[in-house]
């Protein structure tokens, strides 16, 4: 008699108790994002977070890590762009106009800054370098201690940029900084002006 084949462990869909089974589809997707982060297959890690984003629309951390197991950068974008228009669903109606200080560490306010500091790195990679300094200016409002140091990335681009008001500003919010990069940036700020 012929053997069955039997799939993978590894290609299985993972199995949710029949207590899970019943939890809201957000909590769901949740556990299937859990266990794509637990695989090293990067087809299965696709296959799980494309499955958390059908159950869950608004399943930020499924886009994120769609757009990681993406070959190119053009295919992870979609997937970021995706994962911030669901970060902002989740957000609601008032989205970041109503922000406070400590926005970084909410349940909806850190998905929505990763997801948007992501984003700006793509775009920074496809030189669409307009819309990642936006993006990264928007990162630094929302999170002005900035402990991903967001604000190195974008004073280079501002410079870069020429965009030496935007870049001053930024250099005034952070009087504190004493780094080497911001001496430089202000002393080449300051060159700049003088011609």
């Amino acid at each position: 008699m012929p053997r069955r084949k039997r799939s993978s462990p590894s290609r299985q869909a993972p199995r949710l108790s029949l207590l899970e089974q019943f939890l809201p589809a957000p909590m769901q997707a949740a556990k299937l994002v859990e266990a794509a982060t637990l695989t090293n297959d990067v087809r299965r890690r696709s296959d799980l977070a494309r499955q958390a984003v059908q159950l869950d629309p608004d399943c930020v951390t499924g886009y994120m890590v769609l757009s990681s197991c993406a070959h190119t950068v053009e295919e992870a974008l979609p997937h970021l762009e995706q994962g911030l228009a669901a970060a902002t669903r989740v957000l609601g109606p008032n989205g970041t106009r109503n922000v406070t200080t400590d926005f970084a560490n909410s349940p909806e306010g850190l998905p929505y800054l990763l997801v948007l500091r992501e984003l700006a790195m793509c775009l920074l990679n496809v030189d669409r370098i307009d819309e990642a300094i936006t993006h990264l200016q928007e990162v630094i409002r929302l999170d002005p201690d900035d402990e991903d140091g967001m604000r190195f990335r974008l004073l280079v681009l501002l410079l870069q940029s020429e965009r030496l008001d935007e870049a001053e500003q930024l250099l005034a919010s952070y009087p504190d900084e004493s780094s080497a990069d911001w001496s430089y940036s202000q002393a080449l700020i300051a060159f700049r002006r003088a011609g």
